[in-house]
């Protein structure tokens, strides 16, 4: 049976991710989606990747490629296959997956940089316990930056999500975030006056 009611949450770039898993659930599912320092509107919309990258939006992302795809992509794939998922691996290995990484990672982000405990640095490094984990990191690093040409941007999809029935979305900001500033995400919100911002004005 269908949930009445669903209560997503997403962080960072995770905020996407929930706000995209909202459109795909039934509407009159009931929600609440709860986002905290999210990554809205850092991605490049489609148009301006076009922009920047004139040949790649021409050769590859359009259609009736012809030879150009049947070249680009099994050459592309090869190069990641055979040098940039193995080197980019063995260094995430050395710096990521260590403790002092994510310890003194997290201490120049942190809000109260004296407040950054082992556990801390522990929940942030466990996902890199994992076997495979550098080859997943790459291979999210490579889908952030190349994008998916049919996807809408960051407000469009928020939109999209407000204007659901029986929606609700709320946003958690630290008003000392380094990486998320309070100004950056009350920017990105001014045309979104329905959505809830919570300012925690000492948390980062």
């Amino acid at each position: 049976s269908k949930p009445d009611s669903v209560a997503i949450f997403g962080h960072s770039l995770g905020g996407l991710t929930a706000l995209k898993l909202a459109l795909q659930l039934p509407r009159e599912t009931s929600k609440l989606v709860v986002l905290t320092a999210p990554a809205l509107g850092i991605r490049k919309t489609p148009q301006q990747r076009a922009r920047s990258s004139p040949w790649v939006s021409r050769k590859i992302f359009k259609p009736g490629l012809g030879v150009s795809r049947k070249i680009f992509k099994p050459a592309s794939s090869l190069v990641r296959k055979a040098v940039v998922y193995p080197a980019g691996g063995y260094l995430l290995r050395r710096v990521v997956g260590v403790k002092s990484f994510w310890k003194s990672g997290l201490r120049s982000v942190w809000g109260n940089p004296d407040g950054v405990s082992d556990s801390d640095a522990l929940r942030f490094q466990w996902p890199s316990i994992g076997a495979g984990w550098e080859r997943g990191l790459l291979e999210f690093a490579r889908a952030q930056s190349i994008g998916d040409p049919d996807d809408v941007d960051d407000v469009t999809l928020l939109r999209e999500v407000v204007n659901l029935p029986n929606t609700t979305v709320a946003i958690v900001l630290g008003g000392k975030d380094k990486i998320i500033s309070t100004s950056m995400s009350q920017k990105f919100l001014k045309d979104f006056p329905d959505v809830t911002v919570i300012n925690l004005e000492e948390l980062g």
